[in-house]
């Protein structure tokens, strides 16, 4: 098997672990490409030294240049086409949850800004307009007041609010940008800290690695939609700021980053004060201390990753941060009163 894995950003090699998974699984031998794609995967299928190809590809027409014995698995922003199975990313339920986001935050209309067609986003998002190039968003914001620019990416979107803000327009005041990713270089780069929709990295790994099953036993092709996780507000959008509980800060920003989460002196950084003036702030707020509130928000994200997914314990408890799966049980035990796999039956 032949994979994909140009990217090479922590997100990808999460994506590609949960590929893995299945790989390991099914016993196939996987290999990876990261450089000049196009044209190892072309050699290498054309020497059939391999049955299948996962990878984003550009086209169904580029597709053609493959042997068709070698089964391929597109796994890009958007769907390719009808005859080619896909796992991609359920935009359009990412720009619901953007659209009712913005709503909140009290933003009337929304605008797409990104190079490619993003029918799905545009769909979900409800957005007036779509533009594709630097020029035309500064065209379209000059007038614009109250709006939410939403990107595809969190890349395109630190290129959309830097763009912005030298046109001299107040973001989030004026306008606000959204990303679509959680990615964490993103998230460094960029001028503010982010709005972004939280994608499942690993999920999606798996979701390739099962359709890819699918396409080794000959099923019809079709796509497959990986739905996006939830809105992480950042400073892009967040107009409406004043008053905002320290704990409601505190779950948007470390629900993410719940399998490696920053000390507690990096919490009372980024709300401006110091730790003991943190914890003390918090537990008036909250009624209790903040590593309480973490694992709060542990054992919720426990729960639903055993409702809603097949994952192992194991796998569920690296995902939160609890990777041993002894320490895993306890916790769950202790926060619940039953063992995690009678809740799983029993939910």
């Amino acid at each position: 098997m032949l994979y994909d894995l140009s990217g090479r950003r922590q997100e990808e090699i999460t994506q590609y672990q949960g590929f893995l998974e299945v790989a390991e699984r099914e016993g196939w031998q996987v290999i990876t490409v990261s450089d000049q794609v196009e044209s190892q995967i072309r050699r290498l299928t054309s020497r059939e030294l391999v049955d299948a190809v996962v990878g984003n590809f550009i086209s169904e027409t580029w597709l053609d240049s493959i042997p068709s014995r070698v089964k391929r698995i597109h796994m890009g922003m958007n769907p390719l086409g009808a005859s080619t199975r896909g796992v991609v990313w359920d935009l359009r339920e990412a720009g619901q949850l953007i659209k009712d986001h913005c709503e909140q935050e009290g933003y009337e209309t929304c605008l797409v800004f990104g190079p490619q067609d993003q029918p799905h986003l545009l769909k979900g998002c409800g957005a007036i307009q779509h533009v594709r190039t630097q020029e035309s968003l500064r065209e379209a914001v000059e007038n614009l007041h109250n709006a939410a620019i939403v990107c595809p990416t969190d890349y395109v979107a630190r290129v959309a609010l830097k763009g912005i803000r030298a046109l001299g327009k107040a973001v989030p005041e004026d306008l606000g940008v959204v990303g679509v990713g959680g990615r964490s270089l993103d998230a460094v780069l960029s001028e503010l800290r982010l709005t972004s929709v939280a994608l499942p990295y690993a999920e999606k790994g798996r979701r390739i690695a099962e359709a890819l099953v699918e396409e080794l036993e000959n099923h019809d092709p079709k796509t497959h939609w990986v739905k996006p996780i939830r809105v992480v507000p950042g400073e892009t959008t967040q107009k409406n700021s004043t008053g905002r509980s320290l704990p409601h800060d505190l779950e948007n920003w470390l629900s993410p980053l719940l399998a490696d989460p920053p000390p507690v002196e990096e919490w009372a950084r980024r709300a401006g004060m110091s730790r003991r003036g943190y914890e003390r702030a918090f537990a008036e707020q909250a009624d209790c201390t903040p590593y309480e509130y973490l694992l709060r928000l542990r054992e919720r994200e426990a729960k639903r990753l055993l409702k809603e997914t097949s994952l192992p314990l194991s796998r569920i408890g690296e995902q939160i941060g609890i990777p041993e799966p002894p320490r895993f049980s306890a916790f769950f035990k202790k926060r619940t009163g039953v063992p995690a796999s009678r809740w799983r039956v029993e939910v």
